[in-house]
């Protein structure tokens, strides 16, 4: 409304007009649409009218051509399939129905064999939609458009089945129709320009059409039209979108079935164009309107001469006045010219207020002198921007900001090349909304003229002159860098406790949880909204305690700091470590006002520090156990060897070769011991070989059944492809046999014993829960039994040598001690899960091997004499002796030293033969194989036999022994002695 009285008085009377207008304006064109609303009535009608006399005419064909086919279907030439005969009379019939293009008869695989129109032969039908379905159905069947073969044109069949007497279809009738007769149709219904007519086969294909027919007929119509033709009713009058041109109608659809098919086997389309329908009530409404605008233009013309000489001229005259006051000329009288009615009243009240305007305008002066001042002492900047961003005035406040050194150096310049790129474009968002009257505040950033960078805040406003326009834009800015400094200072300390890899938690004084970042979410399962309010004694357990609790908080209250660990339980129940470190946070006076706990997970740490103490525990009962072994191994040998020579020389004393064979026994016994030891300290010497794990534990079942009793069910699993492994078969039995037995007397009352292969490709994540373990590929033996278990105090010492749960006297318990050390000796690692009365598992995992070395040797049944100088080097006396003894009872002379050097010394000489040697492999200032290679320099070829009781890295790797070494293990007797020289002399390897 305001909008209409600023317009000139002229135009505001031509509006008053027009608005009288407007009623009859709407009557005319509400008739219009009247008319429009009928001619759509009478369109749908027309039609529907036209839909339905094609689809009647249709289904007059239809019934004609049936009985036809009925009739046809009985004849005696067609029954006894009379060809000739059955031709003429089809051709007759042709000729007397020119609709038909064709008729034709045809056997049961498709053959025509009688047809009205000569066809070219071989006239085949048996693909046809027609055909298939009239033997299917046995009924009248209809086809799809086709071109006829007869006639060249195109054409639709129907097909009817024709019967025995029993009832069996023997062949079929199929009648062509030519569409062309409704051609006419569109002329006779006196439709609109445009309508049209269409008909569809069942595929969408175009059958005929009303006009242009032969230039559509045979083509596909749109298959979104024709989809949305399908899922309509049989019969349909709607506004839609043309076939062919795809133009806007009026449709009335109709669906053509035959009994006994589903879906239609014809679509009339029947359509008006809208446009056309349109055209006469269009044509009404545009007269009508042409006659009314005609009067209303000389009405305009009327009221504009009429306001013009009464009203226009007289303003005119007061304008003039105001721009006359406007100059400040205030001694005009405006009562002078215009006089009389409302306008000579407003005339005077004009020469009124030009009287008042000189009293403003002296008060108007004082006011801006004191506004100046107040703005030039404003210590935030004041400034004035045209619409483009120029600078119309600054106060000095705000050229201190920008650098200038005074307003004239800045005045008409534009501001936006102070302001950065990434905030210049919400400043000019900001100008354009205040110029659409809007307001706003802006945080930007500016380089000054100086290069000094600030950050600004403005709260911009309109400025309005007196006429109510928008003259330019008004901010007040100040300077806020400080605050954005400390702004992005508290974001970077806000993200880095945030992505902290640390759990952080705040609390009040009274240790309420008033802040907690996502890692203590993640490590404790504690949303930040379940924390809050909380006490941290939601985590608190047992294993902490009360008197620690004290000292944190005697520590933090007191204002130090506290650092320590707790044993913690997550919101779910598990337990975890955590190492802390809590401190008082003070105000600026020192006073405590929340405390701050930074806590690290060291739940995996403590895990592997665990691990580490119990393999480092291990691995030094190993070094005692090996160099016990090695020790009592010496011994041993002397026991077994004298024993030995006592049955040689007293054989015929049954007394002495009883005691001699008990002597043994014990010794051996004592020997099986200590290859136990030096299996838990991996220092058994072994001969590894590649094994089939199911082949082995075949052999090992065999024995088994006898162990476990028939109390206990066996059960056995295998992966079908299990790798090989390498290990001696000797302790791969010491595995399997220990645990089966210790599962056995795990299960008195009888139980389920599972053992299990699989192959196991282990990574980097369960290296790190399993210090012993390397990533690689693994076969892993599953051994498990459903007996009473074990508590996790006895689990922490099962491979302890000597440690054992059962009673005195049942047990030596270096039976998983032993398993141990043949594991780690062969660099596998066993994994063990029990629980009292939940049974025990044990997992054993060996590397796989894919290198297949040699056969077992048979031992020899006798010693086998033998000649040559041995050199033979040992430092244990007694060792020492019998070896002696033992290689000249084989026939062989003896040089003998009991340290390096003397051997070395030995060889230099060149005077003395030197066949090959026997060494130990400790011995003292130097190790067998460190001597051998220095002997070798003098001898080259020089071959060797090395003894020991346990392995050195001089001649094995990680326990195992090189494949190319020759070896004899402490004790060992005069026939194994006898059987290894054999082998070193037969070999061709020094």
């Amino acid at each position: 409304m305001k909008s209409f009285f600023r317009l000139p008085i002229k135009y505001q009377l031509r509006l008053i007009v027009l608005i009288i207008a407007l009623p009859v304006i709407g009557m005319i064109i509400h008739a219009g649409l009247q008319q429009r609303r009928h001619a759509i009535y009478v369109a749908e009608t027309d039609t529907q009218k036209l839909a339905d006399s094609i689809a009647y005419e249709q289904k007059s064909k239809v019934a004609s051509a049936r009985q036809l086919m009925v009739a046809l279907a009985k004849l005696p030439e067609i029954q006894q399939q009379d060809a000739a005969g059955t031709t003429a009379l089809l051709s007759e019939i042709l000729k007397a129905n020119p609709d038909f293009t064709n008729i034709f008869i045809a056997d049961r695989s498709g053959q025509v064999w009688a047809t009205a129109m000569p066809v070219k032969p071989p006239f085949i039908i048996s693909d046809r939609r027609y055909f298939i379905n009239t033997l299917a159905s046995g009924q009248l069947s209809s086809g799809e458009y086709i071109v006829a073969r007869a006639t060249n044109r195109p054409s639709f069949t129907l097909g009817y089945p024709i019967k025995d007497t029993h009832g069996a279809i023997t062949g079929v009738i199929a009648v062509g129709f030519l569409l062309e007769k409704y051609t006419r149709v569109l002329e006779r219904s006196k439709l609109p320009n445009n309508s049209n007519f269409v008909l569809l086969d069942h595929k969408g294909v175009i059958l005929f059409r009303g006009s242009e027919s032969e230039k559509y007929i045979g083509k596909q119509s749109d298959p979104r039209l024709f989809k949305q033709m399908q899922e309509e009713p049989d019969e349909l009058t709607t506004i839609g979108q043309g076939v062919a041109k795809g133009d806007k109608r009026i449709l009335s659809i109709r669906k053509l079935r035959l009994d006994g098919e589903m879906s239609p086997y014809m679509y009339v389309r029947a359509g008006i164009p809208v446009k056309s329908v349109f055209v006469e009530a269009n044509s009404q409404m545009f007269i009508n309107l042409l006659g009314f605008g005609l009067v209303l233009g000389a009405a305009l013309l009327f009221a504009s001469f009429i306001g013009k000489r009464s009203i226009v001229d007289r303003i005119a005259m007061l304008e003039e006045a105001s721009q006359t006051l406007a100059s400040g000329d205030y001694k005009l009288k405006v009562t002078d010219s215009v006089q009389g009615g409302e306008l000579g009243k407003l005339a005077s009240a004009f020469d009124s207020m030009a009287e008042q305007l000189v009293e403003r305008q002296k008060a108007l002066a004082s006011s801006e002198k004191f506004l100046n001042a107040i703005i030039d002492a404003e210590p935030e900047c004041i400034k004035l921007l045209d619409a483009g961003g120029n600078l119309l005035m600054m106060n000095p406040a705000g050229l201190e900001m920008i650098g200038a050194d005074s307003f004239e150096q800045v005045k008409g310049q534009c501001v936006y090349p102070l302001i950065t790129d990434d905030c210049r474009e919400d400043f000019i968002a900001l100008g354009k909304r205040i110029y659409e009257g809007g307001a706003g505040i802006l945080e930007f950033e500016i380089v000054g003229l100086k290069g000094k960078h600030l950050w600004l805040e403005t709260n911009a406003v309109p400025f309005y002159n007196d006429r109510g326009e928008i003259v330019s834009l008004l901010g007040i800015t100040r300077d806020i860098s400080e605050r954005k400094r400390a702004e992005q200072t508290l974001r970077t300390l806000s993200r880095a406790v945030e992505q902290s890899p640390t759990s952080i938690v705040i609390t009040d004084l009274d240790g309420k949880i008033e802040f907690v970042n996502p890692k203590f979410t993640q490590i404790t399962g504690y949303a930040a909204a379940e924390a809050m309010g909380q006490n941290p004694g939601i985590l608190k357990t047992d294993h902490t305690s009360a008197e620690e609790y004290q000292r944190l908080w005697a520590s933090i209250s007191s204002g130090k700091v506290w650092e320590g660990e707790f044993h913690n339980k997550k919101k779910n129940g598990d337990l975890f470590w955590e190492r802390a470190t809590i401190s008082p946070i003070k105000d600026t006076t020192g006073a405590i006002t929340n405390y701050l706990a930074i806590k690290e997970d060291i739940t995996e740490k403590k895990l592997l520090e665990a691990q580490l103490i119990h393999s480092q525990k291990m691995e030094s009962v190993g070094r005692l156990a090996g160099g016990i072994a090695h020790d009592f191994n010496n011994k041993l040998m002397a026991i077994l060897v004298f024993a030995d020579l006592i049955k040689r020389e007293a054989r015929d004393n049954p007394l002495f070769l009883e005691f001699a064979a008990e002597i043994t026994k014990a010794a051996q016994h004592s020997a099986e011991i200590t290859s136990q030891l030096l299996a838990f300290s991996r220092q058994q010497i072994a001969m590894p070989r590649n094994v089939k794990m199911d082949s082995a534990l075949k052999g090992i079942l065999k024995t088994m059944s006898r162990l476990i009793g028939k109390d206990i069910l066996l059960s056995l699993t295998k992966e079908p492809d299990a790798w090989d492994v390498r290990i001696d078969p000797v302790q791969l039995d010491q595995i399997v046999m220990n645990l089966v037995i210790n599962a056995r007397d795990a299960m008195p009352g009888g139980g389920t014993l599972t053992i299990g292969v699989v192959n196991r490709t282990i990574d980097e994540h369960f290296c790190r829960d399993n210090i012993e373990a390397q990533p690689g590929d693994y076969v892993q033996l599953t051994i498990a039994d459903s007996g009473h278990g074990m508590a996790a105090e006895t689990l922490k010492h099962i491979f302890e040598p000597f440690f054992t749960t059962k009673e005195a006297g049942k047990g030596t318990g270096l039976g998983l001690s032993t398993i141990y050390g043949i594991v780690s000796q062969n660099s596998g690692f066993i994994t063990v899960f029990s629980e009292p009365g939940k049974g025990t598992t044990f997992n054993i995992y060996l590397p796989r091997s894919i290198d297949l070395t040699g056969q077992d040797n048979k031992q020899p049944e006798d010693i086998v004499k033998g000649s040559g100088t041995v050199l033979l080097v040992e430092d244990d006396e007694t060792i020492l002796n019998l070896s002696t003894a033992m290689l000249k009872q084989m026939g062989y002379e003896v040089l003998t030293a009991d340290e390096p050097l003397t051997a070395i010394s030995l060889c230099e000489d060149s005077s003395l033969r030197i066949d090959f040697v026997v060494a130990d492999v400790i011995l003292p200032t130097m190790d067998g194989r460190v001597m051998m290679e220095k002997i070798a320099a003098l001898r080259p070829g020089l071959k060797v036999l090395y003894m020991s009781g346990y392995s050195s890295n001089a001649i094995a790797k990680n326990g195992i022994i090189e494949a190319e070494i020759h070896y004899i293990k402490k004790p060992f007797d005069i026939y194994s002695f006898n059987k290894k020289i054999l082998e070193l002399l037969a070999s061709g390897e020094r």
